[in-house]
């Protein structure tokens, strides 16, 4: 039996990132039969071993079949740089079912069955990029209003010894 004082995100075997992506989904029987077509979601964030999915919209239906832990799912990941999308198959690990105004949010915790190693780095090293890409900016915003700042007082400055300068009496 699972330890209790253990937390679920300290059983994890991967570092999740915080990203968005547009996803693509079709959902697959175990056979290979596709069950629902193309449908759209997006990642809530993502590791190297899968990706949470949130699904806003979809039909009683395939609510019902994203519930069920013998569908598998058909990925397409779209990063913002890149042509291609990303492919993956995937399993459901868990589902998180949200009531809504109009209709059902699943949220729904995915683990790769298949991935090319090399789109999953390329995944892996955008989110990483963005992440550093921020901290970046904001260092690079901050410098910036500080040399603002300090350009600031040194114009105060000149100015006031200019005034001064003007006020002494030439001789």
């Amino acid at each position: 039996m699972p330890d209790p004082k253990i937390l679920p995100s300290e059983k994890r075997r991967y570092k999740r990132l915080d990203h968005i992506f547009p996803v693509e989904f079709q959902l697959v029987t175990p056979d290979n039969r596709v069950v629902l077509d193309w449908q759209q979601g997006f990642s809530q964030d993502i590791s190297s071993g899968g990706i949470c999915l949130i699904v806003n919209y979809i039909l009683e239906a395939g609510g019902l079949l994203l519930e069920d832990k013998e569908t598998h799912l058909r990925l397409k990941i779209h990063l913002p740089v890149g042509i291609e999308s990303i492919a993956a198959t995937a399993r459901i690990a868990w589902v998180k079912k949200i009531k809504t105004d109009i209709c059902f949010r699943y949220t729904v915790g995915l683990e790769y069955e298949q991935i090319d190693p090399r789109e999953n780095l390329r995944i892996l090293r955008y989110v990483r990029g963005r992440r550093v890409f921020k901290v970046m900016a904001v260092i690079f915003s901050l410098a910036l209003s500080a040399g603002l700042v300090i350009a600031g007082f040194y114009n105060v400055k000149l100015r006031f010894d200019k005034e001064r300068l003007f006020r002494q009496p030439f001789g």
